[in-house]
């Protein structure tokens, strides 16, 4: 039997331990505030063009015709016809859309929608007139909100709930609602309607927060 015998050095080596250090520096941290919330609104509510009656007579409690107009793009709901009072969607209609920049990814934000830009007013309803005084009215208000970009949060409802960001911290999301034909017609003269081909417009305020 033959044996190979290698044989290996081991070498020590001399550690010599040395303390270094650099002198202080200054540096600089920055930071950018951004509180603002960029919100656009891309697509106008807009409840087309409507065949619409009211009630003929004077009454603080008139009957009402509703019809909805859906978040979610897919039109109109089924009408709610009052005593003498019709409210039929002829077409043309489309939910608001807005779009919020600026956030920060996956941030879970607030949508208020206002009568008036308070808070005490967030789920009341507007109206459409054509500024005519004592004359008929469109009631808006049954405010829904669907998400298009982002996810939603807690239901949306009384005008109020949350939505989440992308994971680019973008947000879009689409605003219905129900519009009426006058609620209180005392003040208006019996047996008069709506104008034939005018526009009846109002406002109403939206808020994105966290």
């Amino acid at each position: 039997m033959k044996k190979t015998l290698i044989a290996t050095s081991i070498a020590a080596a001399s550690l010599v331990s040395i303390q270094a250090s650099a002198a202080y520096q200054p540096y600089t941290a920055t930071i950018t505030v951004q509180n603002a919330i960029s919100v656009t609104n891309s697509q106008q509510l807009d409840f087309g063009t409507l065949f619409a009656t009211p009630d003929p007579a004077q009454s603080a409690t008139a009957q009402q015709a509703t019809v909805v107009l859906a978040a979610d793009g897919s039109g109109y709901g089924t009408p709610t016809l009052g005593t003498g009072t019709q409210l039929v969607a002829v077409g043309g209609g489309t939910p608001a859309v807005f779009d919020a920049t600026g956030l920060p990814n996956y941030q879970t934000v607030t949508v208020n929608v206002s009568s008036d830009g308070t808070a005490g007013n967030i789920g009341a309803g507007v109206q459409l007139s054509t500024g005519a005084p004592n004359s008929h009215v469109f009631e808006v208000g049954t405010w829904t909100l669907d998400v298009i970009t982002g996810t939603a949060g807690t239901a949306f409802a009384a005008g109020t709930g949350t939505v989440q960001t992308d994971g680019s911290g973008n947000l879009s999301f689409a605003i219905g609602a129900t519009i009426a034909t006058t609620a209180d017609t005392s003040a208006v003269p019996a047996a008069t309607t709506y104008t034939d081909g005018a526009t009846y417009t109002g406002q109403y305020f939206l808020e994105v927060s966290y």
